[in-house]
């Protein structure tokens, strides 16, 4: 992998004028926006902030935000849309689906990569599959070496017997923006693991980097000719513990919102009541209520 410099596309790598690239594309928080009950949304890691547009950075050329542009208006208007308003029925073999996803997670991949504190054994191999994702968004290659998933979320009704869910899951899975890199260090038995994950409401975007396969998730491989919209099914009580945990870690950081920001909230969600019923942080929150009645039932159940 070349690492750009300051003045050099990360896609392209000419010397050229950069543009501020949205990491995560900016239908979704536009989305965000308009479905919110205050008008706004907050990240999870920092819930003081209020936010009209997400975090950019001077990463790509005009010419590669064109291309990247256009895979996002063909999943946001034929996959993103019509799911998250209950319509997708049927999805149309295209490229451009897989294209948008590696452009997210190349993206994200790209900024945890110098953000986050990366194992040094996992570093030479980030980079291979960084240098790879490019290659390939920039029609440099027919196709990249590593696999893409995607799940499809839906509101959480309930939960197995034993299993505790956060307070929070639906909303997390329903409204929250998040992305790290997933590792693991090889130990006895148990291979190293290295992944790409991103959420953004109703979806989650993983690139295997290590291992490149995963036979317990079916139904979400990503492929040239798109994805399938059959049933999908996830065996792997590794990935089912870790979306647990990041819900907790994620939806913990609200604890940290300042009385002077819940004053804001409180205030916003008076102004526009009707707002508030209708809306999708609402809908989200019902969802949680009716979870948390149903451990509640499982509990008393057992007990």
């Amino acid at each position: 992998m070349q690492i750009p410099n300051k003045n050099q596309c990360s896609l392209c790598l000419r010397n050229i004028e950069l543009c501020e690239s949205h990491l995560i594309p900016k239908f979704i928080s536009n989305w965000m926006k308009e479905t919110s009950a205050t008008g706004f949304f907050r990240m999870v890691v920092n819930p003081n902030l209020r936010l009209q547009d997400p975090f950019k950075k001077k990463l790509l050329c005009s010419d590669c935000e064109i291309k990247f542009s256009k895979n996002e208006t063909y999943f946001a208007n034929n996959i993103f849309y019509p799911h998250v308003d209950k319509k997708l029925t049927k999805i149309k073999p295209d490229q451009k689906i897989k294209k948008f996803i590696v452009s997210v997670n190349w993206r994200m991949l790209s900024n945890s990569f110098q953000e986050e504190k990366i194992p040094l054994w996992g570093k030479s191999i980030i980079k291979d599959c960084l240098e790879d994702l490019r290659q390939y968004l920039n029609n440099e290659k027919k196709d990249c070496h590593y696999e893409n998933h995607i799940f499809f979320l839906g509101p959480v009704e309930g939960a197995s017997t034993g299993v505790i869910m956060p307070k929070g899951f639906n909303q997390y899975l329903l409204r929250a923006i998040d992305s790290t890199v997933v590792f693991r260090k090889p130990r006895f038995l148990k291979p190293s693991i290295l992944l790409q994950y991103t959420k953004f409401p109703f979806f989650i975007l993983v690139t295997l980097i290590k291992p490149k396969k995963n036979k317990k998730w079916v139904n979400t491989l990503v492929s040239d000719g798109g994805i399938s919209l059959e049933k999908q099914r996830i065996k792997d009580r590794d990935f089912g513990s870790f979306l647990l945990e990041r819900a907790k870690l994620s939806m913990s950081h609200l604890d940290d919102m300042s009385q002077k920001q819940n004053n804001v909230i409180i205030k916003s969600l008076l102004k526009n009541s009707t707002k508030v019923l209708t809306s999708r942080s609402y809908e989200a929150f019902l969802a949680d209520e009716a979870l948390e009645k149903q451990q509640i039932v499982q509990r008393n159940g057992k007990s």
